[in-house]
This record gives C-alpha cells, sequence and structure tokens, in this order.
C-alpha cells in the first residue's frame, strides 16, 4: 500500500453468505468466488492485481480474475488446511470451507512477506527501543476504566515478562507515546472504519518506522467486550494479541499460541505459547529473569460477619504495602484493611479482594519503577497492579533470591534507589538488584550494621508520603531517616495502633 500505514490486523467474524455445490469437495474457485477471495485476502493465493485492497468496498470483493489452474488453488487449500489444522488433501468440503470462512479471526494475512521461520513469524519490524510507553485514549462503556486499565496493563505484562520489554503507561495529554490504544466506532481517523457488531473486532498496526499510527490498538466499540469469562468478546486475548502484532509478529501455525490466526475466545489461564515467546525473544532478547505465567483463581465464599476480626484485635500484622494507586495496605491472616488519614477500615478478605493471592503472606513491596506489586510467601511470589493479578505463584528462585529468603520478614525499595530492594529475615538483611536480577555481593548483612536504632525480626515495612519509610514490629513502628544516614528518626518507636489505625487502649482491650 503506497503512502499508508500497513494495516496488520482486522478479527473478522464473516456473515456473508457462501455459495458452494453442496456435497462435493470444494477446490474449483470457478465455482467458489468467495472461497478464492477469502484465500486471496489471507495471502495464500497472489494479491489483487485491479483493486487496491484499501479501495476495497468489502473484504470479499472480486480483486482479480480466477486462478490460473486447478493446481494453484489446490496448493492454497493445502496452505489453508495446514492452518486450519485439518487433513491436508488439497480438498475441502463445502462443510469444511463454510466453517473455516465464518470463523472469528484476525484479519491480517496469514501469508505475506514476513520472515516464517520454522515456528514463529516476524512481520520484519521491530521497536528501536525496548522501553515502550503507551496510552489508553478511549475506553468502552462495557467495562470499568479500571477494568479495562487493568487488562491492558495484563496483556502488556505478559509480552514484558517473556522479553526484555518494558511498558510504561502515559496519562498527562500533550506527551508523546509509542503506542496508542483506543476503543473506536466507524470512521475514526486511519482509513479503516469499524463495520458494527459481529464482524471486525479490533485492528493494530506493526512498528514499521516507529511513527505515526505504528504500534496503535483500536478495538471496535461496537461489539461487546468482557472479561473473566463474561458474556462477550474476550478483551485480554484480543488484546495479547493485537498488542502481538503492535511489537512485530505474524500469525504462527499452531492453535496453542496467542498468535494463531483465530480468535480462540475466554481462556481462564491464559499465557504465551512457546511460539509466541519464541518469536519475541527473537526480536527483543529474553529477560533477565525466568517467569512464569499468570495463575487466577475465582473468588472465595462471603465471609460470615462473626468471623470478620476488628483491626484493634490483631496480634501481628504479616505485610503492609502502598500500591500505585497510592492506596495503603495491611496484611494479617486471611484479612487485610485499607489505611487512612482517621485510621482503617473494616477488614477485608485477602482472597476475595485480590483474586488468586494466598492468606497469610510474609511481606510486600510495590517497585517504584513498575509500579508493580510484588507479595511474598514461603518460597513462592506473585505480582500484581494494584490490585489486580499479573503473574503467580512463582517461586523466589526465579528472582535468584536464596532459601534462606524462603518466609522472609519483610520487603522494602528506599526512595531514590529504583534499582535496589531490600529483604529482612531475623537479625540479617539483603540488598536485592533489580537489573541484574541477584543478590549484591556481600550480603546478607546484620541488620544493625547499617539500620541504627532498627530491632530484629521486624514485621513489615511500607513507603508512606514523601517517601516516609514506616517499620513495624511488634505493636509499635519505626520511621526511617530519609536524610543522611539510614537510621531511625529519633523518638521512635511509637505504638503503630493507636497511631495509625485509631485504637486506644480501651479498643485494644475490648477487641
Amino acid at each position: 500500500m503506497v503512502g499508508f500505514l500497513q494495516k496488520t490486523c482486522l478479527v473478522i467474524v464473516l456473515s456473508t453468505a457462501v455459495e458452494f455445490i453442496l456435497g462435493k469437495p470444494v477446490n474449483n474457485a470457478k465455482l467458489n468466488p468467495k472461497l478464492e477471495n477469502y484465500l486471496r485476502r489471507y495471502g495464500y493465493l497472489q494479491p489483487a492485481e485491479k483493486v487496491f485492497p484499501q479501495w476495497r468496498v468489502s473484504w470479499d470483493q472480486d480483486l482479480s480474475p480466477s486462478v490460473k489452474s486447478e493446481q494453484e488453488m489446490e496448493d492454497a487449500i493445502r496452505k489453508l488446511q495446514r492452518v486450519a489444522n485439518l487433513p491436508i488433501t488439497g480438498k475441502i468440503t463445502d462443510v469444511e470451507a463454510v466453517k473455516i470462512i465464518n470463523k472469528k479471526r484476525c484479519g491480517m494475512k496469514d501469508f505475506q512477506t514476513g520472515k516464517r521461520t520454522k515456528r514463529f513469524t516476524l512481520d520484519g519490524t521491530s521497536w528501536h527501543s525496548k522501553h515502550l510507553t503507551y496510552r489508553i485514549q478511549d475506553f468502552s462503556s462495557d467495562l470499568s476504566r479500571e477494568d479495562i486499565e487493568s487488562t491492558i496493563e495484563r496483556a502488556l505484562q505478559m509480552w514484558s515478562n517473556a522479553s526484555q520489554l518494558t511498558f510504561t503507561q502515559v496519562t498527562a495529554p500533550g506527551v508523546k507515546v509509542d503506542v496508542n490504544i483506543k476503543f473506536v466506532t466507524g470512521f475514526h481517523g486511519d482509513r479503516y472504519p469499524t463495520d458494527g457488531p459481529g464482524k471486525e473486532l479490533a485492528h493494530a498496526f506493526v512498528p514499521l518506522n516507529n511513527t505515526g499510527l505504528a504500534g496503535d490498538v483500536h478495538f471496535d466499540d461496537d461489539e461487546t467486550f468482557a472479561i473473566n469469562g463474561g458474556n462477550g468478546v474476550d478483551l485480554l486475548w484480543l488484546a495479547v494479541h493485537e498488542l502481538g502484532h503492535s511489537l512485530g509478529l505474524d500469525h504462527t501455525y499452531y492453535p496453542d499460541s496467542v498468535m494463531f490466526p483465530y480468535y480462540t475466545g475466554y481462556r481462564p489461564h491464559l499465557q504465551l505459547g512457546g511460539d509466541d515467546v519464541d518469536g519475541i525473544q527473537h526480536i527483543y532478547g529474553s529477560p533477565n529473569r525466568t517467569t512464569a505465567t499468570p495463575s487466577f483463581t475465582s473468588p472465595s465464599p462471603p465471609i460470615s460477619p462473626a468471623s470478620i476480626p476488628h483491626i484493634c484485635s490483631i496480634q501481628r500484622i504479616d505485610a503492609a504495602v502502598k500500591t500505585k494507586n497510592r492506596n495503603t495496605y495491611v496484611f494479617s491472616g486471611a484479612y487485610f484493611w485499607k489505611l487512612h488519614k482517621s485510621g482503617a477500615t473494616k477488614a477485608m478478605s485477602i482472597k476475595e479482594n485480590w483474586v488468586g493471592l494466598e492468606d497469610n503472606i510474609d511481606a510486600a513491596l510495590t517497585r517504584r519503577k513498575t509500579g508493580m506489586t510484588y507479595f511474598f510467601k514461603g518460597s513462592k511470589y506473585w505480582i500484581f497492579s494494584a490490585t489486580a493479578a499479573v503473574q503467580g505463584p512463582l517461586n523466589i528462585t526465579q528472582l535468584n533470591l536464596p532459601d534462606e529468603l524462603k518466609t522472609m520478614d519483610a520487603a522494602m525499595e528506599l526512595p531514590r534507589a529504583e534499582d535496589h530492594a531490600y529483604f529482612f529475615k531475623g537479625d540479617k538483611y539483603w540488598r536485592y538488584s533489580w537489573s541484574t536480577a541477584s543478590v549484591d555481593q556481600g550480603y546478607p548483612q546484620i541488620i544493625t550494621s547499617l539500620w541504627k536504632g532498627l530491632p530484629n525480626d521486624i514485621d513489615a515495612a511500607f513507603q508512606w508520603k514523601r517517601g516516609r519509610i514506616v517499620i513495624l514490629n511488634g505493636g509499635g513502628y519505626y520511621l526511617l531517616k530519609h536524610k543522611g544516614k539510614i537510621g531511625v528518626k529519633k523518638g521512635f518507636p511509637k505504638t503503630f495502633f493507636s497511631h495509625w489505625l485509631g485504637c486506644s487502649v480501651t479498643n485494644i482491650r475490648e477487641h
């Protein structure tokens, strides 16, 4: 296409009536112009010579004269059968053809100029940087803004976890980003109007020269979108697939791959296939650490009010963390509380609100650089974006953390030290480098060797306003100095339950 960006993907459900000779194998293009056009549209036959694709009224408009030979058609059908996982015979019945043509699928060609390896396929273009920014410009009314943002973030995280790519959401207006994501209808400025419910679900653009519409994703807002198995088009699967094209991947033969051309619908435990991982790593390299795929579980049954503990009755806080949405939570047993200026909310179930996370966690921290929250329990850890599960459970060995840190006491990052995390257990602490994915040499060290005034066996740590670090131990809390040498500020410890949770001495005794 001259003068325009190549459109990479249209997910289509064909509703056009297809005329076939009933009961007979179909491999004669003269009898089946719809099949011939379908094969041309998706790259199985040579493209049209007379009608440019961007000028077609519809995808199945007659593009060119019939195929030159029956052998050419038979070869095209063989390739189609391979992609569709049918017996490769070179002949196709009317029933099989209608079924294929009416499948929901991506509109990008299955065979084009991209580099096809034995397995994955590359578009041939890529991003010049491995650190990409994105913006969700328009939202759908089918889902809440938070659900859409967390779903897009999950989709990007899947590609990030399998490669060296990172993604940062930008919300400030006027700031240029790499990937723009929109929910659109009708004509929306890219010469590829949506077509209403039931046909095109979305389209995307390959990286090309990294400018203009490169990498953008447009979802057809005339569709009904859903998450977690709801009634509608699964947004997570569709987002992962389209973003794969945005990053430079084409279709693959393998049905377990997200880049398989046909829409596969909702998968409870969606993950990249080996083909997807090979392709993205071929372009952008392997990750600095090994990752596993997300795991999501169903919410637990409602809790009986009589069994819900009061915040002032808990004996020990397991963990505390401030998430990317600036909410601060404390965890104990099977429950958590959100802190606010005048105390804390009522107890809420961890399993019902942090779907996929287990009770009785050991520690938690939020990375300043990515906004991802890490929860630790025993030898396992989970990654969340605010309260939305991204990955887990994984083993801490995938972070190259030593076995000695199983059942750790606390974890945190310090202000202005985005590359390092600190893990505590007993009287020791470990300094961990995110960039090298390993514990720094010379660690562990004794807590008091650096953290003057801090006790051993701390319970939790979290970052509060203006970068202040709060350390919890028993019923007390310590505030770290944020200027000069690392240590505890004068006048601490103070009582955490009374100063932070609004518990008086009477409250604590009564509960």
